[in-house]
């Protein structure tokens, strides 16, 4: 006999979340409260996780990686939950995403799988939020003009997300192509921002208040003399110890924060790279963002200062956007139901 077919509200069917679902069912603003939350806890330490494991073949090409998290129940009645997000790294410039990956929740009590959510968006929306949250609480509160270097996925809900913390009233778009550039500040244009392309690095930085990079670069594409004093820098691209986006003297001379420390002194390559090639040492890194949040480590105490935040991206982060998402996508009967 044919099984029936369970529901999304099925507490024990196990649902697929698409890139479309995941981003229809957690706006921005939802999910810079939620990594807002996630960063606290985690400082807290309500919340574990390894740090990201990576194969990179000897013959090139891309990498797989994989984070797992933990989280315990939450309130009376709820299981903890496990997360592991798996994701596979090809650059192909022009021809599509470059990360493809799920995102598995687990239930902690059973160890059922209960959810798979689309790794690119879970990252894009995450990261973002994430961003815009260490903007806050690090950038000028009257900080309006933002430039973006980098043109991939995380380009437009970066934006979208720095919106949500900072009236912008000018955003900056370069690229490695013109056209790229173009694609990003008109998609921005119909968000309702005064966006626009650039085709000079330098001249899209100058007289910036807040600078974001994300592009997978090997080599320094922010240099120190094209920042204003006061300037806040968000490092998101370079995520593991081969990526360096960030002119070492930047780090050296600004006051320097992470998402976590031991992940950031293990992957963060613009501070590795810094720490080779300036007077930069990792033990100068000031805390992290969880920690301002608190009020234990002292954020932006100088209207004059550079500020970078550093990121290479947590499991934690990819678990509490699972969780939030299994139960919103259950609520509102979202999602496709996947066979044991």
């Amino acid at each position: 006999m044919r099984a029936e077919a369970k529901s999304p509200t099925d507490l024990s069917a196990r649902l697929y979340l698409n890139g479309t679902a995941v981003n229809a069912l957690l706006d921005p603003q939802t999910a810079i409260d939620l990594m807002r939350q996630t960063l606290v806890d985690y400082a807290l330490g309500k919340s574990e996780q390894l740090h990201r494991r990576e194969l990179v073949p000897s013959s090139g090409g891309g990498a797989l990686g994989m984070m797992p998290a933990y989280q315990a129940a939450q309130h009376e009645g709820q299981s903890g939950a496990y997360a592991a997000k798996v994701v596979c790294v090809v650059h192909q410039p022009g021809e599509g995403p470059s990360h493809h990956g799920l995102c598995l929740l687990f239930d902690g009590r059973t160890g059922d799988l209960i959810a798979m959510l689309d790794a690119g968006a879970v990252t894009a929306i995450r990261t973002a939020a994430v961003t815009a949250v260490a903007t806050d609480a690090l950038a000028r509160p009257n900080a309006s003009v933002l430039t973006v270097l980098g043109t991939g996925q995380q380009a437009l809900p970066h934006i979208e997300a720095i919106g949500k913390v900072r009236t912008l009233t000018d955003v900056r778009v370069w690229g490695r192509t013109e056209a790229a550039a173009e694609r990003v500040a008109s998609a921005a244009q119909r968000l309702g921002f005064k966006a626009r392309p650039m085709s000079d690095a330098s001249e899209a930085v100058a007289a910036s208040d807040v600078v974001v990079t994300l592009t997978p670069a090997r080599s320094p594409i922010l240099q120190h003399a094209w920042l204003s004093p006061g300037t806040h820098v968000n490092a998101v691209g370079a995520s593991t110890s081969r990526g360096v986006e960030l002119d070492p003297q930047i780090v050296s001379e600004a006051a320097v924060f992470v998402d976590d420390v031991e992940a950031a002194v293990a992957d963060a390559g613009d501070l590795l790279f810094a720490a080779e090639h300036s007077t930069f040492e990792l033990d100068a890194i000031k805390g992290t963002i969880g920690d301002v949040l608190l009020g234990r480590a002292v954020g932006r105490s100088d209207p004059t200062a550079v500020t970078v935040f550093k990121s290479v991206g947590l499991a934690v982060e990819d678990l509490a956007v699972a969780r939030f998402l299994n139960g919103r996508a259950r609520e509102a009967h979202q999602g496709i139901v996947v066979p044991a």
